[in-house]
């Protein structure tokens, strides 16, 4: 056997026997062909060869072949760890894919018809010498093995060599090689592959536990020979010659494999914005051994539990299908511990009701017998019950992907689904060119969570051949699962180990990964941003700069932002928009994402007055021509304003108080809360009438023959005084006038005077007198009156004095009715005279001085 891989050790003899026997000859030996042999046009070799030395051998037949010289039947075979074959892939390749430490065991059989298609006039003596042992065992030395081997032969079939010649005989050579592959190293099982996902559903193998693999220490070498000869009866026509193997080997594993499919399922479409369960479930497996060589894991012949155990030391050898050994007698040639396996296939123990396929354990207590006439054997059996109801995974999003989200999932019951999330579907790095989530478990743990112990009693009875039978019963059951479970005993993704306990990673990688193609049918959302209203009533006093923002969240992105004034043309937005214009008008405004969804307008609308009102203000009532009232002036207020209109205007004011130039304010505001002021002055208010004194007259008599001059005041300390007029008798008379008396009346006289201010007040005063005539009084007056132009002809003066002379002396006389008839006639021209020869006014008061006089006599007389 040759063996290629962990190291090559000692070179044995038997490379020396090849070297004589086989290669030498096939190579370089004569050209003598003899009997049968493979022609030039056939196929000598059979199978593919893996090993070099196969490829060499090929490569030896292959031009002999060519030359025309004899060859051998050569079939050429190989397996790795139960795989059959490898199509075009080398060894190598095959144990690369594997992914783990593999052996191949390669078999080259080579069928000689006789010695000269090995290029012999006969086999050539089998020179066998050297150290066949390890070091510590005995040496095993020989010379010349052919007289042995032809003894051997003879022994067991005596008629053997009666039938072939010796060292004639047809020679089958059979060549086992052994190589072994170390497991590749992490960097290349980081770059293998996950098995794919699919939309909607994915599934992948997932394996947890150990698998501790001992030295493969395999350091034989194991060469049999044949001879071959028809026998009818012989189904077989070569018969074992003899069959060495020589060396060391070693080699163990310990494992505990769980397999298990997994499934995960979520929505083929996912909406961006949105977030989603998804759902996996778990089912327990029993993996074959092609299985797990495909994931690159010791394939233990397809066993979850693995224990295994195996060693060899020394040579073996068998000549004529006899074991022997040249060495003293108790000295042993090698040492052989036959391989001890207690490994055990099983499905992944999990949920309610599974366990691991412990074999109970039983504890004899009491026995009797041990003949087979008669036993009897009682024994405590205690049954553990070991497995879990928890398998845990971990789960997250693939970053660089639409979504988020983490969390653990637990397997409770197999093949029992499982709801996680939620998957927030977010492009989170708004990447248009993505759109995919993908959800990724892992990091899968198996928690031994469920020990229970089962005590029982078991009887064994055994009598003769008569009767055997075993029974027992089960008592009690110590549920230790609790204390068992706080451990949080776990093992997690599969490990595997050398016997150096060098462990790492292996395939399956225990992942998961489910892609869920996302759709972006979310338009962004743009919000604008606005100073704060600097005017009342949202309005806005002065230049508006808006700014305006998008957000895409979760979404391709924002791809642009575009306003408009009468949502009709749009205009893409590039930094602050200034808004100068007065009046109330609206912005419309939209956000495109990276995928073209386009929001709906939106709008705002914008209240901007920079003007304040125009406010006006004018008493209700118009002052006089000198500008001045005498009541209370009601000031009224107007406004106007083209933009926002009059929120606010002063109502009337009523100014009462009394002065010159007066003001009042008017306020009026805007409804953006411009105001604007205005002053209505000169108000003059003067509701005071003028004072007016009448100093001359006096209210008392005067005799008509006095006079005086008529005096008054008119005061306004205010507007002051506008006219003063005065009157005596309702005829004009003016302030400082003389008052003759002989022209006025006897009787009661007033004198009055109005006085008005430039406020329109009038004050009203009269002073009343009284004016009393005798006889000499009227005489005066007819003398004053002729003086003044009054009696205009001396002749009337002269006879009107005349007859009032007359009545003076006829009241002198006492003659009082003379003198009234004398004053009648006097009346009575006065009056035939009127408005002739004297003024209608003198006529008035001579009439009326006389009647006075009449009615008023000096002396004692009677009435007319």
């Amino acid at each position: 056997m040759f063996t290629k891989g962990l190291r090559t050790g000692r070179r044995l003899p038997v490379m020396l026997v090849l070297a004589i026997c086989l290669i030498f000859p096939l190579v370089f030996g004569s050209t003598t062909s003899s009997g049968l042999v493979a022609l030039a046009d056939e196929p000598a070799i059979q199978g593919e060869p893996v090993t070099g030395l196969q490829t060499e051998l090929a490569a030896a037949f292959t031009q002999r072949q060519a030359m025309g010289l004899p060859v051998p039947t050569v079939t050429f075979s190989a397996k790795s760890d139960g795989v059959q074959g490898f199509g075009a892939q080398s060894p190598t390749q095959v144990l690369a894919m594997a992914g783990k430490t593999t052996t191949i065991t390669a078999t080259t059989i080579i069928y000689f018809d006789g010695p000269k298609e090995a290029g012999y006039a006969e086999w050539p003596a089998l020179e066998i010498s050297g150290d066949l042992a390890s070091a510590g065992t005995a040496p095993f030395s020989t010379g010349d093995l052919t007289e042995v081997i032809r003894k051997g032969i003879a022994e067991q079939n005596p008629e053997f060599w009666q039938q072939v010649e010796f060292g004639q005989e047809a020679r089958r050579y059979t060549i086992i090689e052994t190589l072994v592959q170390s497991a590749p190293s992490e960097s290349l099982l980081a770059g293998m592959s996950s098995p794919g996902a699919i939309q909607g559903t994915s599934s992948a193998d997932v394996l947890m536990g150990f698998t501790y693999t001992g030295p493969h220490i395999d350091e034989t070498r194991e060469y049999t020979a044949e001879l071959c000869i028809p026998i009818p009866w012989f189904p077989d026509p070569c018969y074992e010659a003899f069959y060495i193997k020589a060396g060391v080997e070693l080699d163990w594993a310990l494992g505990l494999r769980l397999p298990a499919s997994v499934t995960m399922t979520g929505p083929d479409l996912v909406e961006q914005g949105n977030s989603y369960n998804f759902q996996t479930s778990l089912t327990p497996q029993d993996w074959d051994a092609s299985k797990y060589a495909g994931y690159g894991v010791a394939a233990e012949n397809g066993n979850e539990f693995v224990l295994t155990f195996k060693f060899f030391a020394g040579v073996k050898m068998r000549i004529g299908g006899f074991e022997t050994c040249p060495l003293p007698p108790g000295v042993p040639c090698y040492v052989e511990i036959p391989q001890l396996d207690k490994s055990t296939s099983f499905t992944t123990p999990f949920g309610a009701g599974s366990s691991f396929p412990i074999p109970p354990i039983v504890i004899p207590l009491y026995s009797i017998g041990d003949s087979d006439f008669l036993s009897f054997t009682a024994s405590l059996t205690i049954t553990p019950q070991l497995t879990s109801t928890e398998i845990k995974a971990d789960w997250h999003t693939v970053p660089g992907n639409d979504c988020y989200g983490s969390g653990t999932v637990t397997y409770t019951a197999p093949g029992e689904p499982v709801d996680f999330g939620p998957v927030s579907i977010c492009n989170l790095d708004n990447t248009p060119t993505t759109n995919q989530a993908q959800v990724e478990l892992e990091n899968f743990r198996y928690y031994f969570n469920v020990f229970t112990l089962t005590m029982g009693a078991q009887v064994e009875v055994h009598v003769l051949n008569l009767y055997d039978n075993t029974f027992g019963i089960n008592f009690y059951t110590l549920d230790l699962s609790k204390f068992f479970s706080s451990l949080g005993l776990a093992v997690g993704d599969h490990v595997q180990c050398d016997y150096k306990f060098i462990c790492g990673r292996t395939l399956p990688t225990n992942t998961l990964l489910l892609t869920t193609t996302t759709q972006d049918l979310t338009p962004p959302i743009t919000t604008i941003l606005l100073p704060p209203f600097d005017g009342t009533n949202n309005w806005y006093v002065s230049n508006v700069q808006v700014y305006f923002t998008a957000a895409d969240t979760c979404g391709s992105g924002v791809d642009k932002t575009e306003y408009s004034l009468d949502n009709v043309t749009w205009t893409t937005y590039a930094g602050a928009v200034m808004l100068t214009d007065e009046g109330e008008f609206t912005v419309y405004y939209r956000s495109t994402d990276k995928e073209g969804n386009v929001e709906s307008s939106k709008s705002q609308t914008f209240k901007i007055d920079k003007t304040p009102p125009v406010i006006t203000g004018a008493p209700t009532v118009p002052p006089n021509a000198f500008g001045w009232w005498n009541t209370d002036v009601v000031v009224n207020f107007d406004a106007t304003d083209a933009v926002s209109g009059i929120d606010y205007v002063t109502p009337d004011v009523v100014i009462s108080t009394e002065g010159e130039n007066q003001s009042v304010i008017g306020t009026a505001t805007d409804m953006a809360g411009n105001s604007a002021q205005v002053t209505v002055s000169e108000i003059n208010i003067d509701k005071t009438p003028p004072v007016v004194t009448i100093t001359n007259p006096l209210p008392q008599t005067y005799a008509n023959t006095g006079s005086f001059n008529i005096q008054w005041t008119a005061l306004d300390s205010l507007s002051g005084i506008n006219t003063e007029a005065g009157d005596m008798d309702d005829m004009p008379v003016s302030n400082g006038q003389l008052v003759e008396l002989l022209l006025v009346a006897a009787g009661e006289h007033a004198v009055t005077v109005l006085a008005v201010d430039k406020a329109d007040n009038p004050t009203t005063v009269s002073v009343g007198f009284f004016v009393q005539v005798d006889i000499d009084g009227l005489l005066a007056s007819v003398e004053y009156m002729c003086q003044q132009g009054w009696i205009n002809q001396a002749g009337i003066c002269k006879s009107l004095l005349a007859e009032l002379k007359s009545a003076k002396l006829a009241m002198e006389r006492g003659q009082c009715e003379v003198a009234q008839e004398i004053l009648h006639a006097f009346i009575n021209e006065v009056e035939a005279l009127s408005g002739k020869w004297l003024t209608e006014q003198a006529a008035i008061v001579l009439k009326a001085n006389a009647l006075y006089v009449i009615e008023n006599p000096t002396c004692s007389i009677a009435s007319p």
